[in-house]
């Protein structure tokens, strides 16, 4: 298992590095999604060949219109989840899987 706090560098960057080095597949579930470099890395991790899969929250994705924006027309494969009591839940995960590892990285 590998730590990282990001008080020194950009959390964004820190989960940007390591969606370059995935080689397999990435699969994330994101309260919120609306950092253009992230989709950026997600689509070039998904042109060189990595299965990429997203849940976003539904709420969230119908707030934000950068959301919609970012993946609406995207080659990201996303779908839209909501909490355990349904459509007014928050799906408040964040964390990624790369490559199918076990291994946790801790933002």
């Amino acid at each position: 298992m590998e730590i990282k706090f990001a008080r020194s560098e950009s959390v964004a960057d820190v989960i940007m590095g390591l969606m370059h080095e995935a080689s397999n597949s990435i699969d994330g579930a994101l309260y919120r999604f609306n950092h253009p470099g992230l989709a950026r890395a997600l689509e070039e991790a998904a042109e060189r060949g990595v299965r990429v899969r997203l849940l976003v929250d539904g709420n969230k994705y119908k707030e934000s219109r950068t959301t919609q924006e970012l993946l609406t027309g995207a080659i990201i494969p996303f779908r839209l989840a909501f909490g355990r009591q349904g459509r007014g839940s928050k799906m408040h995960h964040k964390f990624v899987i790369l490559d199918q590892q076990g291994a946790h990285r801790k933002l």
